[in-house]
């Protein structure tokens, strides 16, 4: 008997030691490292979806993009932290002067609850948003002036998109985007915006869904805007308009879509992974900066 205890507790200890070897050649969270504990300390990050207005467009039927939270799946995997809540919504834009009321299950509560808790947390409050969530997230923080963003950066925004020719889809967007300002009675060049210590826009010219807000926006609130497309594209056709809409959405996929690397060859472009790179390493460098990390 004593010997079957003593085979069996060196058995335990030999599984153990599997284990935990296992654990640690493939990585394992469960032990976290000081660069998660580090980082979750010094910031809240809360990320806004937007809705797939492109398929919009082309189908007249808003399809939901953000149903998985995409935009704060895709950072988190850039950006080492646990502090990253993603307001969920609808995905449906007829929803926007609901989402921006000041009812409880609106953005602007949500984001006055998380700066509220960063305030009293010492943490740095981060504000990540793509698409109509730009549109969402602008609107809200300047109707919450008391809020103080450390960072606000849009993706992709709706609010810098260019007039455009006459029914082309470009100038769909932006009668669109107008006519839902209109509606909020909110003036886009008016006294109120966002309260932010440094703000980034970033927008693609193949992106028929976004544009440079420098001009659009009143000039006080100082606007950094980046086209990450600087090289690649000279075209701003609707066909672009997926792909680059994609792009800036911050996920991996779309390196690796098919369709996209046909796209890119076919405009004698072979290699995309340098630009995403900088992009990414753009996003990265802001967050930690603002987060004093």
């Amino acid at each position: 008997m004593k010997v079957k205890v003593k085979i069996s507790f060196l058995n335990f200890i030999f599984r153990t030691l599997i284990l935990f070897s296992l654990l640690f050649i493939l990585g394992c969270d469960l032990i976290p490292n000081d660069n998660t504990v580090e980082y979750n300390s010094k910031a809240i990050i809360v990320t806004v979806d937007g809705l797939s207005f492109a398929n919009t467009l082309v189908m007249g039927t808003a399809v939901i993009q953000n149903s998985n939270d995409y935009l704060k799946v895709n950072l988190k995997k850039i950006i080492n932290s646990k502090l990253i809540r993603s307001y969920t919504w609808s995905g449906d834009a007829e929803d926007t002067a609901a989402i921006l009321s000041s009812s409880d299950s609106g953005i602007r509560k949500f984001f006055l609850d998380n700066y509220q808790e960063a305030k009293e947390t010492g943490k740095a409050f981060i504000v990540v948003c793509h698409s109509w969530g730009t549109f969402l997230s602008y609107v809200a923080l300047s109707l919450e002036p008391t809020i103080e963003c450390d960072l606000f950066i849009t993706l992709s925004s709706p609010l810098g998109t260019a007039s455009g020719l006459p029914d082309s889809p470009e100038k769909i967007v932006r009668d669109f985007t107008d006519a839902k300002l209109a509606e909020l009675l909110f003036d886009i060049s008016g006294i109120a915006y966002p309260d932010t210590k440094l703000f980034y826009n970033f927008w693609a010219n193949g992106d028929l869904i976004s544009g440079p807000l420098s001009g659009k926006i009143p000039a006080s609130l100082i606007v950094h805007d980046v086209k990450i497309d600087q090289v690649i594209s000279d075209y701003r056709y609707i066909t672009d308009a997926f792909f680059w809409h994609k792009f800036t959405a911050l996920g991996e996929e779309v390196v690796t879509d098919i369709t996209y690397q046909v796209y890119l060859i076919s405009i004698g472009i072979l290699d995309i992974s340098p630009t995403r790179d900088v992009f990414i390493n753009q996003v990265t460098d802001l967050i930690q900066t603002a987060s004093g990390y």
